[in-house]
């Protein structure tokens, strides 16, 4: 390129964003056109003609995946319910090792705290350890949820206290819904606890009770309902007593057969059937465990597509439909 004497460099904003720019060139009164990089315009021109901006924002690194499961895996109420769920299964591992009983007699049933059944005399379903254990339980469960609550961030706009008052209402209808449900006849019948717990709420929500100003708690508390739900699908359909009964074989059943199906499902969906991570993941943990509402809490947590969500549950539905009639005869051949 020839010498420029005399240069005034125009370069609109719009070729700046495209790294390339129109330059007018200005030389003994004739108007020469040429294309020049950015870089060379800026060095050619020894003032402020060109004006290249610098984003601040673009040296700042986007927050790295691990970092920000870790921050969901402290802060998210999906991730808090996992937490919940494993530290209440832990606990009543070690009840079902730790307490002595004998496997014949009905403790083996009410290991884990609380009311028993009876039959005439509501007194009949407490003893020393179903009552100790039960507050004993309750508060765990209360200490747990505050943690929850404040790594959450609950506690900006209430304060610790106020989900304490209610937390504790809540533990005291629901144990009183499960002594009332624990009534042979009530049971017989068709009246369990889960009737009782929404009589009581229906009266506490439609009636005067429900204007004092003392159970504004209980209705602060009661709005993580979603929250309890997730927490409870976590221990969904657990047996505990017959942890009891069984012992550690049925540890070993559990903790290392469904690992075992989860990833052999796992690769089978994505090595034979080229399906998607994403879809295969979800298909084997509905495969493995609770089909649907296992594959929704799953999908919580790994943020997966909705679409993908609704194809696994087809997909594990679909097979389980027909495994439901096939499994009898399956039975019946290996007799």
């Amino acid at each position: 390129m020839s010498e420029i004497v005399d240069e005034k460099v125009c370069v609109p904003p719009s070729d700046v964003e495209e790294g390339l720019g129109k330059a007018e060139v200005s030389k003994g009164g004739d108007i020469e056109s040429t294309e020049i990089t950015i870089a060379d315009t800026a060095n050619r021109s020894g003032n402020d003609d060109v004006a290249v901006e610098k984003d601040d924002g673009d040296d700042e690194l986007p927050p790295s995946f691990c970092s920000s499961q870790l921050r969901k895996m402290k802060s998210t109420a999906d991730w808090w319910s996992l937490w919940i769920g494993l530290l209440s299964f832990t606990l009543v591992i070690i009840l079902v090792f730790a307490v002595p009983y004998d496997k014949e007699s009905s403790r083996v049933r009410y290991v884990v705290p609380g009311p028993m059944g009876w039959d005439t005399s509501p007194l009949d379903a407490w003893d020393l350890y179903a009552f100790i254990g039960t507050i004993f339980l309750l508060a765990f469960m209360c200490i747990v949820y505050l943690v929850a609550l404040k790594c959450m961030g609950k506690f900006e706009k209430n304060s610790a206290w106020q989900y304490t008052k209610g937390f504790v209402l809540m533990g005291f209808l629901a144990t009183l819904s499960l002594w009332f449900g624990r009534n042979r006849w009530c049971a017989t019948h068709g009246l369990s606890y889960a009737i009782f717990s929404i009589a009581f709420g229906m009266i506490v929500a439609n009636s005067p009770l429900g204007r004092l100003g003392a159970l504004s708690s209980l209705k602060l508390a009661s709005k993580d309902g979603e929250f309890f739900i997730k927490c409870s699908l976590a221990l969904l359909a657990t047996e505990f007593s017959i942890l009891a009964k069984v012992g550690v074989p049925a540890i070993i059943v559990a903790w290392v057969g469904s690992p075992v199906a989860l990833v052999l499902g796992y690769l089978f969906c994505r090595k034979l059937f080229k399906m998607e991570t994403e879809i295969s993941i979800l298909t084997a943990v509905g495969a493995t465990w609770c089909g649907a509402s296992a594959i929704s809490a799953t999908a919580s947590v790994i943020d997966a597509k909705s679409t993908n969500v609704t194809l696994s549950i087809s997909v594990v539905a679909f097979f389980t439909v027909i495994f439901t009639f096939v499994q009898p005869y399956i039975g019946m051949f290996r007799g």
